[in-house]
């Protein structure tokens, strides 16, 4: 989940390139209704999106039956306060920052996060 829709089209083609499905949505709404209809591996989810952002969709991906088990992986540009992190706890695989890595190194650590969480699930 991503609304910038460049950056969510680019994580769909670096990702379908090796060989994963990928269904992308612009914000948790979009998301929650898509989850009604096929079960994800993982979830790429940013967490400042319109309609919806990346907490509320959370709460309610871990309130489903078959969605409490989903690994998240938060990619977002938000700096996370304390506070946000706690509102996190529990609810995310992990986090990984927009910010501090340059536009292919994120894609190279979210492939690679991908992998893992793949091979371990």
């Amino acid at each position: 989940m991503e609304d910038e829709a460049a950056m969510r089209k680019l994580l769909q083609k670096v990702l379908e390139q090796e060989g994963w499905a990928v269904t992308e949505a612009e914000d948790g709404k979009v998301a929650l209704a898509r989850l009604e209809l096929d079960r994800p591996d993982l979830v790429l989810l940013d967490l400042m999106m319109p309609e919806m952002d990346g907490f509320e969709f959370l709460k309610h991906l871990r309130g489903q039956e078959n969605g409490y088990n989903i690994p998240v992986i938060v990619v977002t540009a938000k700096d996370l306060a304390a506070e946000d992190r706690l509102r996190l706890n529990g609810y995310m695989t992990t986090v990984l920052s927009k910010g501090e890595h340059s536009r292919n190194e994120l894609l190279k650590e979210i492939t690679a996060m991908v992998k893992g969480c793949i091979e371990n699930g």
